[in-house]
């Protein structure tokens, strides 16, 4: 079985519709990975409950200070999954989990998608859940 890596990068914004490009730009044939959404994430009795990914990014874009981790498999080749992490100031990170020896190529795609912003390489790690210490994660990284 191959290792896998996880490419990301810092997106630009963090709009559902930059999402939703990013969807359709890596997976345009995808999934989800959950059946539900609760909100807050982990929440023993959640205040509110999504039932497709769409309706969470929409309510995580309107409010950026709530963190929560969504994943999609990717059924039309490439990375096998996307991922969009919504961080505790504002952010959003991008990433692409793929066979590490095509991490290169598939970072340099990524951050073509984000633009000059910070980005990493992790292995089977999610990243931290602020830009802030993202951004110190990938000049440590770099």
């Amino acid at each position: 079985m191959p290792a896998f890596a996880d490419v990301y990068a810092l997106a630009p914004d963090r709009s559902a519709s930059l999402i939703r490009r990013f969807l359709d730009q890596f997976a345009p044939l995808r999934e989800e990975t959950a059946e539900g959404y609760e909100m807050p994430r982990f929440a023993e009795s959640p205040d509110r409950l999504f039932g497709r990914a769409e309706e969470l990014v929409d309510h995580l874009a309107a409010h950026p200070s709530e963190p929560y981790s969504v994943y999609w498999r990717n059924l039309g080749g490439g990375p096998p999954f996307v991922m969009a992490f919504f961080t505790t100031d504002g952010a959003v990170i991008l990433g692409l989990s793929c066979v590490e020896h095509e991490s290169a190529e598939w970072l340099s795609r990524l951050r073509v998608f984000a633009g000059p912003g910070p980005h990493c390489t992790l292995f089977e790690q999610a990243p931290p859940d602020s830009a802030a210490e993202f951004r110190l994660l990938a000049e440590a990284a770099a």
